[in-house]
């Protein structure tokens, strides 16, 4: 089954100089639980962040720190990248199940370029509850990769 997590950057970052991968760079709790997972050994699926730098980038994506928040003016900057917004409602339009991390300006990104009629979940709730629904969503027929 394709899955496909699309997940807002966070506010809490890695203050190392130069670059770093997303994944790492990224460091409140929701990346704690992926880069948990993928300690674990679990297979990972496809993960598109959201950055209010940086656009739509995977996790292996070089950042540097940065602090800046969303606002109406990046979205809007952001929704017009056509060609780049062609690649991420394709990977939309191609898994079979999409679980959302995200909030606010970030989740209207994503429902955008969702296309007509896909279903997908987003986390809700609690921040404990959010992040309890991306454990559970991770474990779902997750298996260990080979070795």
């Amino acid at each position: 089954m394709k899955r496909l997590l699309l997940i807002s950057c966070s506010d809490t970052k890695r203050t190392d100089d130069g670059h770093l991968p997303a994944i790492e760079r990224y460091d409140g709790p929701k990346f704690r639980v992926l880069r948990a997972a993928r300690d674990d050994g679990r297979r990972v699926p496809r993960i598109i962040i959201l950055s209010s730098l940086y656009g739509f980038i995977d996790p292996k994506h070089p950042v540097q720190f940065y602090d800046k928040a969303m606002d109406e003016g990046t979205l809007a900057v952001l929704m017009k990248d056509h060609r780049n917004n062609a690649q991420i409602r394709k990977a939309m339009e191609n898994a079979e199940d999409i679980f959302c991390m995200a909030g606010g300006l970030y989740v209207q990104a994503f429902e955008r370029l969702m296309p007509a009629g896909k279903v997908w979940t987003q986390a809700q709730g609690a921040p404990g509850v959010r992040l309890m629904m991306l454990k559970q969503w991770l474990r779902r027929e997750s298996v260990r990769a080979a070795a």
